[in-house]
C-alpha cells in the first residue's frame, strides 16, 4: 500500500478545502513565527526525518487532514456512521427476538439502541459545533487576507504618491 492511499483526506464536509489549514496553503502549517509555512509537515518523508521513533498523532493529523480541526470533524464523522449502524443492527436484532418471543432479549436490545441514540445526537451536536468553528476560522482567514490585500494596496499608492 503506497503511503499516498493512507494520508489522503477523506471528509462528508463538503465546500471545505481539507487540505489547507491555518495557512491557507494545502499540506503545511504556521511556522513558528505564525507567518510562514513550516516545511517539516509537507509530506510524510519530512515527518520521519524530523522525529527519531514514533510519529506524534497530532503531527500525522495534521499531514492527513490539514488541521487537528479537520481531523476531529473526520473522527466525528465516523463515529455518527458506527452509532447509526449500531442503532439500526440493534433494532433490527430486537425485532427479531421479539418475534421468537424472547421479549428480555428484546428489551436488552432496545435499551441498547437508546443508549447508542443518545451518543449519536450527542456526536451530530459536537459535529455542528465543529462545523461552526471551521466556519468562523475560514471567514477570520478571510478577513485577514482582505485586510493584507488592502494594506498592499495602501503601500503601493503610498509608494506612487512619493
Amino acid at each position: 500500500m503506497a503511503v499516498d492511499d493512507v494520508f489522503e483526506a477523506r471528509s462528508k464536509m463538503a465546500g471545505y478545502d481539507q487540505g489547507a489549514n491555518e495557512t491557507g496553503i494545502p499540506g503545511t502549517r504556521a511556522g513558528e513565527d505564525g507567518k510562514g509555512e513550516d516545511p517539516g509537515f509537507a509530506d510524510y518523508g519530512a515527518l520521519e526525518r524530523r522525529y527519531d521513533g514514533p510519529i506524534p498523532t497530532d503531527a500525522l493529523d495534521r499531514l492527513r487532514f490539514g488541521s487537528g480541526l479537520m481531523a476531529e470533524i473526520a473522527r466525528t464523522e465516523d463515529s455518527i456512521v458506527f452509532f447509526r449502524q449500531e442503532i439500526v443492527r440493534m433494532r433490527t436484532s430486537a425485532r427479531r427476538w421479539f418475534e421468537r418471543g424472547n421479549l428480555e432479549m428484546a428489551r436488552h436490545n432496545i435499551a441498547d439502541s437508546r443508549l447508542y441514540l443518545r451518543e449519536w445526537r450527542t456526536l451530530r451536536r459536537r459535529l455542528e459545533n465543529l462545523g461552526a468553528e471551521l466556519r468562523a476560522k475560514d471567514r477570520a482567514r478571510a478577513e485577514r487576507a482582505q485586510l493584507l490585500n488592502a494594506k498592499r494596496v495602501l503601500d503601493l499608492i503610498g509608494e506612487a504618491a512619493d
